[in-house]
């Protein structure tokens, strides 16, 4: 599985701790907090950026990915390509898990209609890459 915050991670880890758990984060800050946070926690942190999982964890490598309270904060064309390379590291037949709030502008980032259950599959976003950060 790969975690976006150190939370879910640690939460993601009482729930499955048979999981390997992989946080990613850019900021080195964080990053440092979260391994002092961890007490006997599994959990492998990794700097980098949501757009860069294949680079850093290999296409097609987690059965899971789980972003958490990242989308909302980042412009449009990096949501695409977070939501890409999510894409791009789950393996087939894996789930990405999505948990944000906000005001969503585009139909890709809207809930499900109600009275939907069951999961859907998430489609890769198109385009390119694009450089940015999430806290530009």
């Amino acid at each position: 599985m790969v975690a976006l915050t150190r939370e879910r991670a640690l939460l993601l880890n009482r729930v499955e701790p048979r999981a390997r758990i992989i946080g990613v984060d850019p900021d080195p800050g964080v990053l440092a907090i979260a391994r002092r946070k961890v007490g006997g926690a599994e959990v492998r942190w990794q700097a980098g950026m949501g757009d860069e999982l294949p680079d850093l964890l290999g296409t097609e490598s987690a059965d899971t990915v789980v972003s958490s309270l990242v989308l909302h904060q980042c412009p449009l064309a990096v949501k695409r390509a977070v939501l890409a390379a999510m894409s791009a590291t789950v393996r087939p037949g894996g789930k990405l898990v999505i948990a944000d709030y906000g005001q969503q502008r585009t139909r890709l980032m809207r809930p499900w209609p109600s009275g939907r259950s069951g999961s859907q599959t998430a489609k890769k976003a198109p385009g390119p890459t694009p450089t940015g950060s999430c806290r530009d």
